[in-house]
């Protein structure tokens, strides 16, 4: 049985007037290749069938897919989840080279369409780049900012008459491991173009994904805590240094947003940071912070990459998917488990309007 935070149960959700939304990373399919330590329980053939029978187990109302293959999306996950009652849109990465992007489907006896928003990273990036002053430094910006990354924004109405409305965004940020800055630059965009598209300040939404940063990162501060103070960090460390951010970073930051206009909380640390000292769940989270323990998990590597937000002025945020039974030392993926991260999902309602 999946288990929540609260006392309901799936099979009881959507008798209630609440509504579910997972994310999950499915780990890129690349034709033709797995992990030789692995052996078949990495193939595409294995992996793709089990990843649909565990969405699918979930029974989120909304699902934010991250790593789906265009051709898979539209052979394999479109076709399967059509058969569960979902439809779904997909954005493939911007860069023509990579094949893989992200995907939102919602349960079409629920939820109706009424627009979608697609965010690309590198569009922005050289609106970023034009504000330079010449022509080699706009070059260098659009080049260090184009990942080919992406987002994909809905706006759903709910179809059982209430006219509730809901945007959900779904999105892949690139690896702070590779460009930390770029990471961040991404994610304050996110933010932003976000509560441009769902405009009514009326109309609550949440953003799913693989925000690939960590709890402790400048990332993860501006959309929990609405600020982006990089100066004040800058006067106690030297940031090439020590957070790793290049003069070039530096230079476009001063074109970003420094605080975004909405409330947002994390669904996992919402719910980590309501239970009880000692109780059995807080073994599950962070060492320091109310988040998972691990959302990525690829030993010896493991960390928290995704996450599930919300405007908790406008939603009620009721429980979260019970976190599988995984050690830091479990390789993925596995027989048992066809990713390398874990699902989220969050169950919510919508607040009353005063």
């Amino acid at each position: 049985m999946i288990r929540y935070g609260s006392s309901a149960a799936v099979a009881d959700l959507q008798e209630m007037d609440t509504f579910t939304v997972l994310t999950y990373n499915l780990m890129t399919h690349v034709p033709g290749s797995a992990s030789e330590d692995l052996g078949w329980a990495a193939s595409w053939h294995y992996r793709q069938k089990r990843l649909v029978d565990e969405i699918t187990g979930y029974r989120a109302d909304i699902l934010c897919l991250q790593e789906i293959y265009q051709n898979d999306f539209r052979t394999w996950f479109e076709p399967e989840l059509l058969k569960f009652g979902y439809a779904g849109i997909f954005k493939k990465r911007s860069n023509p080279n990579l094949k893989d992007g992200c995907a939102t489907f919602y349960l079409n006896n629920r939820f109706r369409n009424l627009n979608t928003y697609e965010i690309e990273f590198d569009t922005l990036a050289d609106e970023v780049a034009m504000k330079f002053g010449t022509p080699q430094e706009t070059e260098e910006v659009k080049i260090h900012l184009s990942t080919g990354n992406i987002a994909v924004c809905v706006l759903l109405e709910k179809i059982d008459g209430s006219n509730g409305k809901l945007c959900v965004a779904n999105t892949h940020i690139c690896p702070m491991s590779h460009q930390r800055g770029v990471s961040l630059f991404q994610i304050v965009s996110y933010v932003h173009e976000v509560e441009k598209f769902a405009a009514d300040p009326k109309v609550p939404f949440i953003l799913c994904g693989d925000f690939n940063a960590d709890p402790e990162s400048d990332a993860y501060k501006f959309v929990t805590e609405g600020k982006l103070d990089l100066e004040a960090r800058d006067r106690k460390f030297t940031y090439v240094q020590v957070k790793g951010y290049s003069d070039i970073e530096k230079a476009v930051f001063k074109h970003l947003k420094p605080k975004r206009g909405t409330s947002l909380v994390s669904a996992y640390a919402h719910f980590f940071g309501s239970l009880p000292p000692g109780h059995p769940y807080r073994q599950k989270k962070h060492e320091t912070l109310n988040e998972p323990c691990f959302t990525f998990l690829k030993y010896p590597v493991d960390n928290v990459l995704d996450y599930i937000f919300y405007t908790d002025g406008s939603l009620h945020h009721d429980g979260v998917l019970e976190l599988p039974n995984l050690r830091k030392t479990d390789i993925l993926p596995s027989i048992h488990w066809s990713s390398d991260h874990i699902a989220l999902m969050g169950r919510f309602s919508f607040k009353a309007e005063v």
